[in-house]
């Protein structure tokens, strides 16, 4: 196909100003990129010539159609090499052996007849690219002269142009980079996306098909310098465009009208259902880690659907027909909220969103109507969920500990909990990693979630069992008191300063700016300021705030009565795990020595067994020599071993000592014990008064929904109308 084509003028055009673009508009990468390339670069023994390292800036678009066509004489059926790679070869002896790996291979002549029949083979599936539409020939720039960027204008945020009942367009115009560049992202709301399984099935397959389908008619968007996403997600369909100004518009509108003009083939929605029903299949192989997140996730949002409904949904309601159906009806009725920024104005800005709502051209949704994914209102108190994972071959357990810090609008707690965090996951991963030896995953750190609450989240993974693992991380939170104490002032500053640094560090790119404002405005609160509000407390912030958050948020001993917490146990299936009756009846310490005492060899006996052994101890009872050998003889021994390291011998201290859960039950105890049938609140007590969730549904149906986040202050468009 090269040959008979030749070379084209136009295609030497459109490669110098893609290289020309590339160098001129260079968005500076991480500094680790530049050093992790300076070492690469400095152990290179021959350094290309200066004339060859910048050839990118100084390509001739002139063509040289000769050279061209003599290389393409080169570009033949006996001119090349085929490389196979394969487990095993069928009849083929591998006589040769790379040096240092010891790969076998063999080499040998192309059989003749192959040759001709690829000399004759026709070019019929092969296509010419035509020229690049996205490539941009206008660089000029908007005029921001006007704009006073050193007041406190509202061009150092977003600003609200419309609200209706259709839209909601924000608008941000550049005066920082001066750049032609610009971004765009759109959220479309409709009207039921997902409120059941079947639809979240039916709107991931349409996103596929959507994403392949744009795939190939947008092939030449990243040549050009632009980007652009498509999804649909748990509420809303996403669409996101960056790149060069001239051009966003165009892709816009490609993008829209496929999304309204959309029309589903039978053989990509076979090939997607199929696909997503392999991805299903292996999410039963995730590890502890995930698998307790998962967990979270579905018992702290609604609606959250577990992927075992979603694969039902999958294999006994979805098809083609239903399909076809969900997609006619996904935009019958919308809401729009949008941003744009960078080089355009105003004017172009509500040119384009009122592009977009008429190409959309459905009936507005009501407030009532939209679907949103919600928090569980969960009330104070502690809770725990114990599953066992479904991936037999799992030999890691792991536990997720999610201590709730309250809301983020609370600057005073946000900011000595960040100084915390800065420090928290080090401590944490020297405390049981390094020095217990206790797990191969750990993990501490503060999350925002989206409804503007934080918590403080403990993940540990290993070959212990999860209860043990759980005693541990309450361990380290009783003792990282005493580590805030030895804080010292110098410490603290420099922590202040790094955080000062970072909430206040420039944005790199218009796409990156932009991405920040749209997450802002995505999260209902609208707070653009929050980063130099942060850092003007952070200036004053004092160890006696820093502990004094640490005490009322996540300290159990100190935690005022909102203390909340949530405990999830993932148990390999290779790895002895308790029932539910288990947990309701014996403490979490026994629960714990028990797991040890198994995974070190040391007991074979029943659980009760273990909690007599341990009773026994702890009352102080004397064995007689008929007990040598009996169980609680043998956890004494242990226990006066000073010598064994064993988890077990850490476990049984624990037992004996049984330290009290410290957490607060708060007014969750009297609330919930109201209840004659547990039943009707899907949970029941364990010993320590911590809430065993037993009905995920029933769990959600008795706390209730947390409510959507409203902003800071009235939002007030700019312009009134569509």
């Amino acid at each position: 196909m090269l040959k008979d084509i030749g070379p084209q003028e136009w295609f030497y055009k459109e490669l110098s100003q893609i290289m020309s673009l590339d160098y001129q508009f260079y968005e500076r990468p991480d500094s680790s990129h530049w050093a992790v390339g300076s070492s690469i670069n400095l152990l290179n023994k021959a350094m290309l010539p200066e004339h060859v390292l910048s050839y990118r800036e100084t390509f001739d678009s002139t063509a040289n159609t000769k050279d061209v066509s003599d290389f393409l004489e080169h570009l033949n059926p006996s001119n090349y090499r085929l490389f196979v790679g394969s487990q095993k070869h069928k009849s083929v002896e591998l006589d040769k052996q790379t040096p240092f790996y010891n790969v076998s291979y063999h080499i040998e002549q192309l059989d003749p007849l192959l040759t001709t029949e690829q000399a004759v083979f026709g070019n019929e599936m092969f296509l010419f690219p035509k020229p690049n539409v996205f490539i941009p020939e206008n660089l000029q720039m908007s005029d921001t002269s006007s704009i006073d960027t050193d007041s406190d204008s509202s061009n150092k945020h977003p600003e609200l142009l419309r609200l209706s009942d259709k839209l909601e367009l924000w608008f941000k115009q550049d005066t920082q980079f001066h750049t032609p560049h610009g971004a765009v992202y759109i959220t479309i709301e409709p009207k039921h996306l997902p409120s059941t399984p079947l639809e979240s099935v039916l709107g991931s397959i349409y996103s596929m098909c959507m994403d392949s389908v744009l795939t190939k008619e947008l092939y030449g968007v990243e040549t050009g310098g632009m980007q652009y996403f498509v999804w649909a997600s748990e509420s809303s369909l996403d669409i996101g465009v960056g790149g060069f100004k001239e051009k966003m518009p165009l892709l816009l509108d490609m993008i829209m009208h496929r999304i309204t003009n959309f029309e589903l083939k039978r053989e990509e929605y076979e090939m997607y259902r199929l696909k997503l029903e392999k991805s299903f299949s292996q999410y039963q192989y995730s590890d502890a880690m995930r698998n307790a997140m998962m967990w979270h996730s579905l018992i702290t949002n609604s609606p959250a659907y577990h992927y075992k409904e979603r694969e039902h949904a999958l294999l006994n309601s979805v098809t083609f027909e239903k399909t076809q159906e969900y997609i006619a009806g996904l935009l019958k009725q919308t809401f729009v909220k949008m941003m744009v920024s960078g080089q355009f104005t105003e004017t172009e800005a509500l040119e384009m969103s009122d592009k977009v709502v008429n190409t959309i051209g459905s009936a507005h949704l009501e407030k009532e109507q939209m679907h949103n994914v919600y928090t569980v209102d969960i009330s104070p108190g502690s809770y725990m969920y114990s599953f066992v994972m479904s991936d037999e071959g799992a030999e890691n357990g792991g536990v997720a500990s999610i201590v709730y810090c309250g809301e983020g609008s609370d600057l005073n707690d946000t900011i000595a909990l960040m100084v915390i965090d800065s420090m928290l996951n080090s401590l944490f991963f020297d405390g049981v990693r390094t020095k217990e030896q206790l797990g191969y995953a750990v993990l501490a750190a503060l999350k925002e979630s989206g409804d503007g609450y934080s918590s403080v989240q403990f993940l540990l993974q290993g070959e212990h069992n999860p209860m043990y693992a759980k005693l541990r991380i309450d361990n380290f939170i009783r003792e990282f008191r005493g580590k805030l104490e030895e804080m010292s002032d110098d410490s603290i500053q420099e922590k202040i300063g790094a955080l000062s640094k970072s909430l206040l560090e420039k944005h790199k790119s218009i796409g990156e700016e932009t991405l920040s404002d749209w997450d802002v405005i995505e999260g209902g609160w609208y707070n653009f300021d929050s980063n130099h509000k942060l850092v003007e407390k952070l200036r004053s912030v004092t160890k006696e705030d820093i502990i004094g958050a640490w005490d009322r948020s996540i300290n159990p001993t100190t935690a005022a009565e909102n203390y909340t917490r949530i405990d999830y146990y993932a148990w390999p299936q290779k790895m002895w795990s308790p029932q539910s009756e288990d947990l309701v009846e014996y403490p979490e310490t026994i629960i714990a020595l028990y797991g040890c005492l198994k995974y070190d060899g040391i007991v074979s006996r029943e659980l009760a067994d273990v909690a007599e052994a341990v009773a026994l101890i702890q009352a102080g009872i004397e064995l007689s020599e008929s007990d040598t050998d009996s169980l609680a003889s043998r956890l004494h021994q242990l226990y006066n071993d000073s010598n064994s390291t064993l988890k077990s011998k850490t476990a049984l201290e624990m037992a004996v000592e049984h330290i009290e859960n410290d957490k607060r039950q708060a007014d969750t105890t009297t609330r919930y014990e109201s209840q004659n049938d547990y039943h009707e609140i899907g949970m029941r007590k364990t010993p320590e008064g911590t809430w065993m969730i037993s009905d995920i549904d029933t769990f959600k149906a008795a706390n209730g929904l947390h409510p959507l986040p409203e902003p800071i202050e009235e939002l007030v468009p700019k312009y009134s109308g569509v």
